[in-house]
């Protein structure tokens, strides 16, 4: 083998090998930060973050409002500690079919998953399915990777009891228990932005639950959340 194909051949195997610790690291990324969101750990969730002011982090929560910027953010998860004291509150959710798309320059990623969980709070009488698909953009931060922005797309928020054919939504009802109402509230000072609900579960029509697979690109450009290529 001649010295220019085998050094060729090695910088290919760099760039796999390079490529592959990215998608490890990414994955691992993905999975710790739905361990820490379950276990109400707020530390746990924001080192996971990328909240640098000048790279703002958005999260939409699919229930029609947006954490934009550092600041939105930290006052959400330091909410979890308090749910989670809360007698029989629980939530699990899974990072199940994992699809990660990480950049040529290997400085950003694009990864979707599908979350099935429940939730329960005993002292609301809520005990809920929780289920949707989560929508990331990553980026390599300082050595590490860290979660950009992240968009929820809920497939059914539904009381155990009936099941999403019957009754979506059913997080409100959480949300009109006085209790938990003063814990979301209390020490937010910055604002989420408004933005469209999420469709759920509806049984009058068509399906259409984001986020697609996203595909290979060279350099981050834009958010793939709501890319739509279906024809109807």
């Amino acid at each position: 083998m001649k010295l220019e194909e085998m050094e060729k051949k090695l910088d290919m195997l760099e760039k796999k090998i390079a490529r592959t610790e990215a998608m490890l690291a990414c994955r691992k990324l993905l999975n710790t930060y739905e361990l820490y969101f379950q276990g109400a750990d707020c530390n746990g969730i924001t080192k996971n973050l990328d909240l640098r002011p000048e790279d703002e982090i958005w999260i939409d929560a699919g229930m029609g409002a947006a954490l934009a910027g550092p600041r939105a953010n930290l006052e959400f998860f330091d909410q979890r500690p308090a749910l989670a004291r809360m007698p029989g509150a629980l939530v699990e959710h899974e990072s199940v079919t994992q699809v990660i798309e990480i950049a040529d320059d290997l400085q950003t990623a694009k990864a979707i998953d599908f979350c099935p969980g429940y939730k329960c709070l005993a002292l609301g009488q809520s005990q809920v399915w929780s289920m949707g698909k989560y929508y990331k953009d990553l980026k390599y931060v300082d050595g590490e990777w860290k979660i950009w922005h992240g968009h929820w797309f809920v497939v059914c928020e539904a009381d155990a009891a009936y099941g999403w054919l019957y009754q979506n939504r059913s997080y409100w009802k959480e949300c009109m228990f006085e209790e938990l109402d003063s814990i979301h509230n209390g020490n937010i000072t910055a604002a989420p932005a408004p933005t469209r609900p999420g469709d759920n579960y509806r049984a009058d029509g068509y399906l259409y639950m984001f986020p697609e697979p996203p595909d290979p690109y060279a350099a981050w450009e834009e958010p793939a959340d709501t890319k739509f290529t279906r024809g109807y």
